[in-house]
């Protein structure tokens, strides 16, 4: 099966209060030996893939950070070297990650185009001007409109935008409001993110000193439902939890990562899986760039996963997916039924209506979705 490539790029202009990647902004002077590092990482890692393992790839996603805030030269440079070692298959996917503020030359815009860049991923977030000046996103909503005028300019035309949703203060009215925004942009695709508090970030330090609260649930409960009817309405498919597409418009990136497919990731904290092997790359910028002085892959550590562990791994990935698992699939990776391994587990949201099975595969329901942080909890507490 042809692989799914990552390339971290870890630079932004701004750091966003909610955002516990590993990103960096005020660093952009070492953005040169990054680029460099970068591609010596794919060289060394192509060359310790097994000699007969075919090099084709079906996707290629920049994700950072910013990838679009480093010069587009660095971008063309990096996709040359993948190029070098890996061939894509035909209709191959290869997406960049934007922020709106940064897509601010038509020039730049076409230069991605031209160079196989195919789909963008515009970082909206919102369009509510004072909501995005609590983020600290360095873009307004205006940004927003113009990189995806300038985007349909250049051609573009598999675009999709992000959106959260239950940050504290924001509004029902607020986000029907964006969503609206967000569709008179005409993207193929829309990812909304329900709000998470992670790590040591700005945002955890202003909840904790009570200058801002969460939502109560209910909140963010009612604008993904009003998600879900709204993009329904607008011929959008609820392929994935998070993620709408038109007709033929899914990210084929991403369902790699939600069918257990093998995937390599390049650059600071990238995460591979391979042939059941998964690794990960050291996670700070300076780690990154001193081990890449070497000789040596940087990798910070790796796990096997094996038996049930495994098996509820995949089930919590896959059950991500609208269409779910499919049972013969599992029957064939795992050798076992999944219904006899997990059984005891789907019962009680089976009979509160949140799974539905049937002789094919197993999903989630519409209010299943709502709760399946708790089944997915559930799957990986299982012995």
């Amino acid at each position: 099966m042809p692989l799914g490539i990552y390339i971290h790029i870890p630079f932004c202009q701004s750091k966003c209060h909610y955002c516990d990647f590993v990103s960096y902004a005020g660093k952009d002077l070492y953005q040169p030996r990054y680029r460099d590092a970068l591609i010596k990482e794919i060289q060394l890692r192509t060359q310790s893939l097994p000699f007969d393992y075919p090099k084709t790839f079906s996707s290629l996603f920049f994700g950072g950070g910013t990838p679009s805030h480093i010069p587009p030269q660095d971008i063309l440079a990096i996709l040359h070297q993948i190029f070098d070692c890996y061939s894509p298959v035909e209709k191959c996917e290869i997406t960049l990650e934007a922020n709106p503020e940064s897509l601010d030359s038509l020039d730049k815009l076409i230069c991605y185009k031209e160079a196989g860049i195919n789909r963008l991923s515009i970082g909206a977030q919102s369009f509510d001007e004072g909501l995005l000046k609590r983020m600290n996103r360095p873009h307004l909503s205006e940004d927003i409109r113009q990189a995806v005028k300038r985007a349909h300019e250049a051609g573009f035309q598999n675009l999709s935008l992000d959106l959260i949703f239950g940050y504290p203060t924001q509004t029902l009215s607020q986000w029907q409001d964006s969503l609206e925004k967000a569709l008179q942009c005409e993207p193929y695709h829309i990812s909304l993110y329900g709000l998470t508090v992670e790590g040591d970030v700005p945002l955890e330090h202003q909840l904790e000193s009570g200058q801002l609260s969460l939502p109560d649930e209910e909140i963010p409960i009612s604008m993904y439902e009003y998600a879900m009817n709204r993009l329904h309405k607008a011929g959008f498919h609820h392929y994935e939890i998070s993620n709408w597409s038109l007709p033929n418009y899914p990210c084929q990136h991403n369902l790699n990562y939600w069918k257990y497919g093998d995937y390599l990731g390049f650059g600071v904290n990238a995460h591979s899986y391979f042939q059941g092997r998964r690794y990960w790359n050291l996670d700070t910028l300076e780690s990154y760039l001193e081990a890449m002085q070497g000789d040596h892959l940087p990798v910070a550590g790796e796990e096997r996963l094996q038996g049930k562990e495994l098996m509820a791994e995949y089930c919590m990935v896959t059950l991500r997916l609208r269409e779910g698992i499919q049972k013969s699939v599992f029957q064939n990776l795992f050798q076992n039924d999944i219904l006899d391994v997990f059984g005891s587990v789907f019962q009680p949201y089976l009979e509160m209506g949140c799974l539905e099975i049937n002789p094919v595969s197993i999903s989630l329901t519409s209010k299943g979705i709502l709760i399946s942080d708790a089944l997915f909890a559930d799957l990986l507490a299982e012995d």
